[in-house]
């Protein structure tokens, strides 16, 4: 549908707007198919918004720091908050949801990549060399504005790490 001029949506789970490329082809869909019929991916996931009433600021701990470190964005947030608790929440520190987003637009480097060898680690540098935001950058920048918690960012996002699993170059 997408290849005749219709604007499809659909989900495909995948740990980040890269992966989805190669996971296309791996379905079976031909490189050239893929990087002709896409505009964009999305990748999404939810976290628990801090409660703007009793949340307080805190500190790292040196786990979260060291995860951090070892990823390949490396982020340091400036500052970091966590859940307290009052009536407003129900003692939970949190209210609400608030979404962390990474969007891919399929640019003409991204699409030469996919014809080129659509491999999870090159689509990634790809999508890195365009200013690709990852879902690690949009949560942390979402911790320093206070919005939600270093812990709920870490229990949804796939962190990359340098030198182990899940490594892009």
């Amino acid at each position: 549908a997408a290849q005749t001029g219709h604007l499809v949506f659909s989900t495909l789970h995948t740990n980040d707007a890269p992966s989805t490329l190669e996971r296309l082809v791996l379905m079976g869909l031909e490189p050239h198919v893929v990087s002709g019929a896409l505009l964009c991916v999305v990748a999404q996931r939810l976290v628990r918004r801090l409660c703007p009433a009793c949340r307080a600021e805190s500190s790292l701990s040196e786990d979260q720091r060291s995860l951090l470190q070892l990823s390949y964005e490396s982020p340091s947030p400036s500052r970091s908050w966590r859940p307290v608790g009052c009536d407003d929440c129900d003692g939970t520190g949190y209210r609400g949801r608030l979404g962390l987003f990474e969007i891919l637009p399929i640019t003409a480097r991204v699409k030469q990549q996919i014809l080129e060898d659509p491999s999870e680690e090159l689509l990634w540098q790809a999508a890195r060399r365009e200013g690709l935001t990852t879902l690690l950058e949009d949560g942390v920048e979402k911790v320093e504005k206070g919005l939600t918690s270093i812990d709920e960012v870490l229990r949804v996002v796939t962190v990359k790490r340098r030198g182990g699993g899940q490594e892009p170059p």
